[in-house]
Formats: structure tokens, C-alpha cells, sequence
């Protein structure tokens, strides 16, 4: 049990990181189109 909610838990921080990289880039993108 706590095995597969750590493996849970492993994959929402992995979506979470991967959302903020997401919006990281659409903030630079449009930075660049700004210009």
C-alpha cells in the first residue's frame, strides 16, 4: 500500500514538473514574439 502511493505521489510530482516547464516555455515563446 504505501509502496504504490509513493509510486503515486512520484508521478504527480513528475506531471507537476513537467507543467511548470510546459509554462515556463509559453511565458519565454511569447517573450520572444513580443519582440
Amino acid at each position: 500500500m504505501a509502496n504504490s502511493k509513493s509510486k503515486h505521489n512520484r508521478m504527480k510530482s513528475r506531471r507537476r514538473q513537467q507543467w511548470k516547464a510546459r509554462k515556463k516555455r509559453q511565458k519565454a515563446a511569447t517573450k520572444s514574439s513580443k519582440k
